[in-house]
């Protein structure tokens, strides 16, 4: 969790320390000043942290740079950027900020104290250069956010905190938190591009919605997790039409104000959801239509599952306020446990090859009582 820190000192948080321990060191007896256009090649060294930027920052694009459009700006690990109020960093260039587990980029509010809502965020625009991939996967070159923290930011129009419009930057092992916007992470982005994410992290912000991802191209994400917010929409939003779009290992839990956990959408079935935990948020756990879930536990939140044309497997429905699984369309359970409690509410086609027959287990206490979780990055 963010904490207010002094003028005179640094913050360093070890996101892969299991301690999660705020280290503190001396700064620099002058900060490095930015802002207005990068037109060249441009990196922001260690040694001059911390680096606050005090006017709007745009880094390459036409009207600017007409002459070198697409800069890369490099940002070395450990480095802490500042942001005077209402401050932007927008890239049309190529960004390239790699931090480390145990020395991760910090962005962050100028002010001090800082406050959510005191600059404007990281914005990729369609000039900017997306994060290209070998085929396994693997990061070759593009923009990259990596082991990075932001905080005390908002947004503009719910364009994301981190937010790609016709854009797709890699987002690997980024915290999102102590911010207060429309949407805290947004993509927006057509095929042929790819939407990838790795541990991506929305936690303790006010948000209408956490992550937003809306692609016709390959949405591949794992390790997300939206907790600990106050969100009135949803805390992780995916939509694609992409056959093949995936998101895996998600955790979305303990959010307050009334939002739904998961809404996910997808060309007949084909948007595969798997080993996610969508636990005691204020909404619904899961809505939305074509979805393929294996592997999921929804507990605890005010209703379960209403998705149309769900084929589900291999999952628990338990402690839901509502109905425990609702839709429409042809929904196919196999090996699924539900609580004798919730109902089951389905129109059109239905199959259960193998409903709920085991007993139900019992995932977590819903006493008031139960010890608060601590959110710990791992490391990688």
């Amino acid at each position: 969790m963010g904490s207010a820190r002094p003028s005179s000192a640094r913050w360093v948080a070890s996101l892969g320390l299991a301690s999660a321990a705020l280290l503190w060191r001396p700064l620099p007896a002058v900060a490095l000043n930015v802002g207005g256009a990068i037109c060249n090649n441009t990196t922001w060294h260690l040694a001059d942290s911390p680096i606050v930027v005090t006017s709007g920052l745009i880094v390459g694009g036409t009207t600017f740079c007409a002459a070198n459009p697409k800069p890369t700006l490099t940002i070395e690990a450990g480095v802490e950027v500042r942001f005077a109020s209402s401050k932007v960093l927008d890239i049309f260039g190529t960004l390239i900020a790699r931090g480390t587990p145990e020395v991760p980029i910090h962005f962050t509010s100028n002010k001090a104290p800082p406050s959510p809502g005191d600059w404007f965020g990281i914005r990729f625009e369609d000039a900017s250069t997306d994060a290209t991939f070998d085929g396994s996967g693997n990061y070759t070159g593009g923009s990259i956010l990596e082991h990075c923290l932001v905080e005390y930011a908002t947004d503009t129009g719910s364009s994301g905190v981190v937010g790609a419009t016709s854009a797709a930057p890699f987002l690997k092992d980024v915290t999102v938190q102590n911010c207060n916007p429309a949407t805290a992470v947004s993509i927006s982005v057509a095929a042929p591009q790819v939407t990838r994410m790795r541990n991506v992290w929305v936690i303790s912000n006010t948000v209408t919605s956490g992550l937003s991802v809306n692609s016709s191209g390959l949405v591949d994400l794992a390790g997300i997790k939206v907790a600990n917010n106050t969100l009135n929409g949803t805390g992780l939003s995916v939509v694609s039409n992409n056959s093949s779009s995936r998101a895996t290992q998600l955790e979305i839990t303990d959010n307050a104000g009334g939002g739904n956990g998961l809404y996910a959408s997808g060309s007949g079935s084909g948007l595969l959801i798997s080993n996610a935990v969508v636990l005691g948020n204020a909404g619904a756990g899961i809505t939305g239509s074509g979805l393929s879930i294996s592997n999921a536990v929804v507990s605890g939140n005010a209703a379960g599952i209403s998705v149309s044309g769900l084929t589900l497997q291999d999952s628990t429905i338990a402690n839901n306020s509502g109905s425990g699984i609702s839709g429409q369309g042809t929904t196919t359970l196999s090996r699924v446990q539900q609580r004798r409690r919730e109902s089951l509410v389905i129109t059109q086609a239905f199959q259960s090859p193998e409903a709920a027959p085991a007993p139900i287990r019992v995932l977590r206490s819903t006493s008031a009582t139960t010890p608060a979780r601590r959110y710990v990055r791992p490391p990688s």
